[in-house]
Formats: C-alpha cells, structure tokens, sequence
C-alpha cells in the first residue's frame, strides 16, 4: 500500500505564519500586508498631523523588507524594539511637504521609496502636556528609511 502525503492549504498556512515569527516577535508577510498599506496610505492623521503624503509602490529597491525591519530596530534600539509586540514595513513613495529635504542629509523628501518600519505595542509617553493634563501615551513609532540607501529620514509616533 502506498500513503499519499497531502498537505492542506491551512498546514501551508500554518508553516508560514510559523516561519514569519521571529524571536517572539510577528513580522507580517508582504502579501498579507496589502489591506494595512491601503489603510496607511489613506490615514488623514498623518497627512493632518505631519503634513506627509504617501503612495503604494511596489517598486524594485536596494533594501528588502527584512533588510529594513532589522535597519529599522537599528536605528530604534533595542529597548523600544524590544517592546514591540509586532513589526511591521511597508514599502512607499514618501512626499514631507513640511520639509522638501531631509535635515540632515539634504536628501530630497518628494516622492522618494522608503521603507516604514512600524513597530506596534511599545510604551513612548507623548510630548507636551497642554493645561497640565498628561497626554496618552503613544503605543507605535515609524521609523522611515530610505529604501535604496539605507538612510534614517525621519522617525514619528502620533498613536
């Protein structure tokens, strides 16, 4: 008798979810991440509050998406990082209106690919406190990168 070895769709399922998990920490697959990059690119609050405008792209760059989680908890360090219950990068086409050049390396902030590297469930308090009332601390920070090169061009937390 010869056994057939079937392997399911959810079983596919299961092992790639297994294999995203890295050091207790979910890193999401790309493919998953779609209706999340919709969602980002679409948030008013950053473009309200930050005056940024984003597009989706899924353009050929120098960093994959690993490259830039672990760029990202570089530049992060390793007690905020380490905080984070899940991370996140999603590839966009980053425009500051703000600031057309980043401070400190003059690059040119219209329409560039960067990774934004989100890392969810951290504790960072919130900056000024109006009228003496505590502000709720914010529970994410992105962390943008140059998706070429490498480069920090900003880092943000406004949730």
């Amino acid at each position: 008798m010869k056994r057939k070895i079937s392997i399911g769709v959810l079983t596919i399922l299961t092992l790639v979810i297994m294999l995203t998990v890295s050091n207790g920490i979910l890193v999401a697959v790309p493919s998953s991440n779609k209706s999340k990059l919709q969602a980002l690119v679409q948030d008013q609050d950053i473009k309200q509050k930050l005056d940024v405008d984003l597009k989706d792209t899924q353009e050929t760059v120098k960093l994959d998406e690993s490259a830039a989680i672990a760029r990202g908890k570089e530049i992060l360090g390793p007690v905020y990082s380490g905080q984070a219950k899940q991370i996140e990068a999603f590839q966009v086409r980053y425009t500051n209106n703000r600031f057309k050049k980043s401070l400190q390396s003059g690059t040119d902030l219209t329409n560039l690919p960067v990774w934004m590297v989100k890392f969810e469930g951290i504790t960072l308090n919130g900056h000024g406190v109006p009228n003496g009332k505590s502000k709720k601390p914010h529970s994410e920070i992105y962390v943008v990168i140059d998706a070429n090169t490498g480069e920090q061009i900003e880092m943000f937390s406004y949730k």
